[in-house]
């Protein structure tokens, strides 16, 4: 994958990513943080698995998941809470 990135580079210099991928790579972290306890809560504190088929399950999850985290996300980052403010 490094290598077709880089030979795509190379190939098209004056490439610029569309706002929304660097909007969206503004927020990935996030999304790896808060995915891991939505899924916590999803599967072992609410009642939702009881509710859902086993083989929708992962599907709904997934959304709620996605939808969350990014919400969550967004919100963090428009609060701009960070180590730097709490330290003031």
């Amino acid at each position: 994958l490094y290598c077709f990135v880089k030979d795509f580079l190379l190939r098209n210099p004056e490439y610029e990513p569309k706002p929304w991928l660097l909007k969206s790579n503004s927020i990935c972290y996030g999304v790896y943080v808060f995915h891991m306890f939505i899924l916590q809560w999803l599967y072992f504190e609410s009642s939702i698995p009881s509710h859902i088929n086993s083989w929708l399950l992962p599907w709904v999850a997934l959304a709620v998941t996605l939808v969350g985290s990014i919400v969550l996300s967004v919100i963090l980052k428009k609060l701009k809470i960070n180590i730097i403010n709490l330290q003031k």
